[in-house]
């Protein structure tokens, strides 16, 4: 009882973020830095149509897009990796990108000891050299980036919803991006001279930031980095393609310097770099849809005018200037609505398109399974054996692939489709489109489903109607909560993390000999 109330809090509390998330959507541009820009559906352009309800990515709507110029900032360093300076990057926000990406290429090539030819162990010493550019402000000019015609054609046609689902809620208006080269340069220490490791470190920072050196330097500090086993490991990250004759694989020191340079030649591209932050701005800012709209929902009013009159000539002819007014006091409030009645709209069709993904990825999982490992039979086998051990092969989870504890069997594999059929999610999307699988026999105004909540949206005014107040949008939208409360999102996960299967282990049976 006590879990029961806890899932129906927790369900009362998503329905009411929702609505208020829908109505408070518009209010001003925001920038998102975190992580939510790892897990979009795309990768992010200027002018990009996005929903921030759902972090999904949307079509460009704008005819063309003029572009300013970026500006950037760099840093080109070196540090050693010890202790101190493991405990600090392991201690960065995990949801920072650029963190995550140094803390996971340290953590991959950093190594604290070796072994010598003898079998003795030898401490290694650990440095990171980095190079990285930072881009900021590389924006749209609005005042030279027309909206689209078809985008415009939707606003004019009245046809709302499809231009949301089209352009999203936003569009992207500015990014900010990172483009770093990474290196670990490794090597043996000598642990009975001290100053012999300090003099080589200080060698090894000469011959990274230093100009010129004598050819005596550079042949002795060669010979010495052979002797200490010198290793370079490198990682570049959200570089420009250079030119065919751009080195960025060092062999040795010397080329380092020589990648060094070719790197930073290829950051300095305003469309290179990995995106850590986007400036979204709800389509309400656009001067020009703002226009297009405030024109669109005059020529409703006429419309609906229009048609009030041929039912009923008997208006008052005094009350006009009273409704006028009136109109015109509520534009703002219609924009409101329009937006939140059109993000209730687009969010049941993001659920009813999820819940069909799944059901398809699903059915090409099972399918993949069943015919690539459960069907396949040895040709010549007296035993009438499988050819891969159910309890012994093995499957990556795939948001996690290093985890060989998050790795399942082939039987688990199995058992679980026999738990949860792909047809599942099927059923999940009829329910929620239609209250029940019976009810797709009536017709759509007696539903008790999603599709019914969009009717009494348009049939009672997409302006006009509060959604909070119709009972099926309510209970949609209570729907969806449970979705994220409920066993659904077992099957979800399963699907998310192990499909489409990657075996890890392949084991076989015997072959009847």
């Amino acid at each position: 009882m006590i879990i029961l109330k806890y899932i129906w809090k927790a369900a009362t509390i998503f329905v009411a973020a929702f609505f208020i998330a829908i109505h408070s959507a518009g209010t001003a541009p925001q920038i998102i830095r975190d992580n939510r820009i790892q897990y979009l559906n795309g990768y992010p352009a200027l002018g990009r149509g996005y929903n921030l309800h759902s972090n999904s990515l949307h079509s460009v709507c704008f005819q063309e897009i003029a572009k300013n110029d970026p500006t950037f900032d760099f840093k080109y360093d070196m540090t050693e990796i010890n202790d101190e300076y493991l405990s600090h990057i392991r201690a960065n926000d995990k949801n920072n990108i650029e963190a995550n990406y140094l803390r996971e290429f340290v953590e991959k090539y950093f190594q604290e000891t070796d072994v010598t030819g003898w079998g003795d162990p030898v401490e290694l010493k650990n440095y990171l050299v980095r190079l990285q550019v930072s881009n900021y402000y590389f924006s749209m000019n609005e005042t030279r980036s027309p909206i689209s015609v078809n985008a415009k054609r939707l606003i004019r046609e009245q046809n709302y919803v499809n231009f949301f689902n089209s352009c999203g809620f936003y569009y992207i208006r500015s990014m900010g991006s990172f483009s770093s080269y990474l290196a670990i340069l490794q090597f043996r220490s000598d642990p009975d001279n001290e100053k012999k490791n300090e003099d080589f470190v200080r060698d090894l920072e000469k011959g990274l930031f230093r100009f010129s050196h004598s050819k005596k330097e550079q042949d002795a500090f060669i010979n010495e980095a052979t002797r200490r086993g010198l290793k370079i490991y490198v990682n570049g990250i959200g570089l420009s393609k250079g030119s065919q004759a751009a080195n960025i694989v060092p062999t040795d020191l010397e080329e380092f310097r020589a990648v060094v340079k070719n790197a930073f030649t290829m950051m300095q591209n305003p469309s290179a770099g990995y995106i850590t932050q986007m400036e979204i701005v709800p389509w309400f800012e656009n001067p020009e849809f703002h226009v297009a709209l405030t024109k669109s929902l005059t020529e409703l009013d006429d419309q609906r005018k229009q048609k009030k009159e041929s039912k009923n000539s008997s208006i008052n002819s005094t009350a006009e200037p009273n409704k006028q007014k009136e109109s015109s006091a509520s534009h703002y409030l219609r924009q409101r609505r329009l937006e939140a009645n059109a993000g209730v709209i687009t969010e049941i069709n993001r659920v009813s398109n999820l819940q069909m993904e799944k059901y398809h990825l699903a059915m090409i999982c099972k399918r993949m399974i069943y015919d690539k490992f459960i069907n396949v039979w040895y040709i010549h086998n007296t035993r009438n054996q499988p050819m891969y051990d159910a309890k012994f092969t093995r499957f990556y989870n795939r948001e996690n692939p290093n985890n060989e504890e998050a790795r399942i069997s082939l039987s688990d594999f199995v058992n679980t489709f026999q738990k949860y059929p792909p047809e599942i999610f099927l059923k999940h999307n009829k329910s929620f489109l239609y209250g029940n699988e019976s009810m797709m026999k009536v017709k759509i105004p007696e539903t008790t489903g999603a599709l019914r909540c969009i009717h009494e949206i348009f049939a009672q005014g997409i302006d006009s109607v509060d959604s909070q107040r119709i009972p099926q949008c309510v209970q949609t939208m209570k729907y969806i909560s449970e979705i994220h409360t409920s066993l659904f999102i077992k099957e979800s996960q399963f699907i998310r993390q192990y499909c489409l299967p990657q075996p890890a282990e392949l084991h076989y049976n015997e072959d009847g000999k």
